[in-house]
């Protein structure tokens, strides 16, 4: 018998170590982050040095040498810094971040199947071979960055494997598609225990459903928490100053919008320090405080969440995007002519518009607006801007909280029945034809709100066989803007499931998905941000 100790299969163990280290990583950073405002803090020097030993160890039990020896080395220094020998300067701080930048390059190459490898030859050695210029130096002023994060409260945590909760929300959803089959069955039959028996089935699939879609909710925060660096790397590399001000970090949104958003909030972000933020120089000399302030909020409307990107800078001026619209071909003046401000604004989003004279490390390429706009149609949602010159710039995204389940407004057109999602259907009327008024070959709605524009569904869409003469009107919400939707017939609200499109027709303008009504009819969602342009 061999005495010989078994080599152990540490493989099973790497999306475990990939989470926990991309976990200690980002605590780090945040540390780091709360240091350079407040140095002296000792809990969150305790806290940095524990992210720092724990990467190091679970590095080192899972044979990522590398990666162990920059946690060591970081780990080092900071244990100096935190016994009092080293103070946190400027130039060390600067030396930490690049150690982090460092660590994160490596775990994100054993994400992607490398062995963790890489040349931090530099960064180990400056690191291991650091002495402070003058022992007592502390920041000298404000740093240009600083960020508000209120404490969350713990809560218990458990790691299950997406691709379960996944599966678990196919089944729902399937339950919820027949669940409309059994109603329209119970009311057909008028079988009094049926109807007992649907009742109770229909209150308990009710809380499953709620809590798997619960499953897939997760705190805005994971999103927000990535932002405070970049924003703090910007605002140094543009030689501006601002603090950064996040709220609604526990706002939960559906997991798969979340993981959309990140791209967006970096473009807003980036546009608010290159395009909006003053700097201190042009701040005091229009009487501002020469640090600005940047705010990134979530809070959540009915069934919406809404997140907003503020800066209080230069603010955006509609005439100067107008002209700048039609220097480039984006619009002719005849067209700009007939906007309304908030259409005016809505031009930076045309792909290619930018008013940036040159390109930057920054901005300046024309593509972010784009980006954002895109993503949100994508999302079901909608882009608001609003601004003032010489006070600022607030970008509201505003998307559903959740995903896969939504309540829509079922309507008919010809032969043809569509969904709606009621989010951005205010309501439901019959039409009187006294109200309906034709100028210029465009119908207008007289309604007590105004004159609305009143567009043919079945026209937009089209659909052969439509009422000459349709008598229902939706009164749609879009960006700010409200217009009516006529269509033949309102069949009433229902709660569907959400499908994706089928390959055929990605990218067909006005539809949002497929779902599959109770008797297996399957019905388009139709997009209203992209429908009416």
């Amino acid at each position: 018998m061999s005495d010989a100790i078994p080599e152990i299969d540490l493989s099973e163990f790497r999306d475990m170590f990939i989470e926990e280290s991309r976990e200690y990583v980002r605590a780090f950073n945040e540390c780091l982050l709360a240091l350079e405002r407040a140095p002296n803090d000792g809990d969150t020097l305790n806290a940095i040095f524990r992210a720092a030993h724990s990467l190091k160890g679970i590095a080192a039990t899972m044979g990522y040498d590398t990666l162990a020896m920059l946690a060591h080395a970081a780990e080092d220094v900071l244990h100096k810094v935190r016994d009092g020998n080293w103070a946190l300067t400027p130039d060390l701080v600067e030396l930490l971040f690049a150690a982090i930048d460092a660590l994160q390059a490596l775990v994100d190459d054993v994400a992607a199947g490398g062995a963790g490898g890489g040349d931090v030859t530099s960064t180990l050695e400056q690191l291991r071979g650091y002495e402070p210029t003058r022992r007592n130096q502390v920041f000298s002023e404000k740093p240009g960055f600083s960020v508000e994060q209120p404490q969350q409260p713990a809560t218990t945590m458990i790691r299950i494997d997406v691709r379960h909760l996944d599966a678990l929300l196919d089944v729902v959803t399937e339950m919820v598609i027949h669940r409309s089959l059994l109603a329209r069955l119970g009311r057909r039959y008028n079988l009094p225990p049926l109807s007992e028996a649907l009742q109770v089935h229909d209150r308990l699939l009710a809380q499953l459903q709620d809590i798997v879609l619960k499953t897939r909710m997760v705190p805005v925060g994971q999103v927000f928490g990535r932002l405070p660096r970049m924003v703090r790397d910007l605002l140094k590399a543009e030689g501006k100053s601002a603090q950064l001000v996040i709220e609604g970090e526990g706002v939960e949104l559906d997991r798969t919008a979340l993981e959309a958003l990140n791209d967006p909030l970096v473009h807003l972000l980036r546009n608010a320090i290159d395009h909006g933020l003053e700097t201190p120089a042009e701040r005091e000399a229009s009487g501002k405080s020469p640090s600005g302030t940047l705010r990134l909020a979530a809070l959540r409307e009915r069934d919406m969440v809404v997140i907003e990107v503020g800066d209080d800078g230069r603010g955006m001026d509609a005439q100067r995007i107008a002209a700048a619209a039609v220097e480039r071909g984006v619009v002719t003046a005849e067209m700009v002519a007939e906007m309304s401000e908030a259409q005016v604004l809505e031009l930076v989003c045309h792909p290619g518009f930018s008013l940036s004279k040159e390109v930057t490390t920054v901005s300046g390429r024309g593509v972010g607006m784009g980006v954002v706009k895109r993503q949100m149609e994508m999302l079901r949602g909608s882009l608001q801007i609003e601004t003032q010159v010489g006070q600022g710039t607030t970008f509201r995204l505003q998307l559903p909280a959740m995903l896969a389940l939504v309540e829509a407004l079922l309507v008919r057109v010809g032969d043809e029945q569509y969904a709606l999602p009621t989010v951005h259907v205010e309501r439901a009327i019959e039409l009187d034809p006294a109200r309906i008024e034709r100028v210029g070959g465009r119908e207008l709605l007289h309604l007590e709100e105004g004159m609305l524009p009143l567009r043919r569904l079945g026209e937009l869409l089209r659909v052969p066989g439509c009422a000459p003469q349709p008598r229902h009107a939706l009164i749609v919400r879009r960006n700010g803007h409200i217009f009516g939707l006529r269509v033949d017939e309102v069949l009433g609200h229902e709660e569907i499931v959400v499908k994706p499109l089928p390959t055929a027709l990605h990218g067909a303008p006005g539809l949002a998905g497929v779902t599959i009504l109770g008797e297996g009819q399957v019905v388009l969602i139709l997009d209203v941000m992209s429908l009416v342009q």
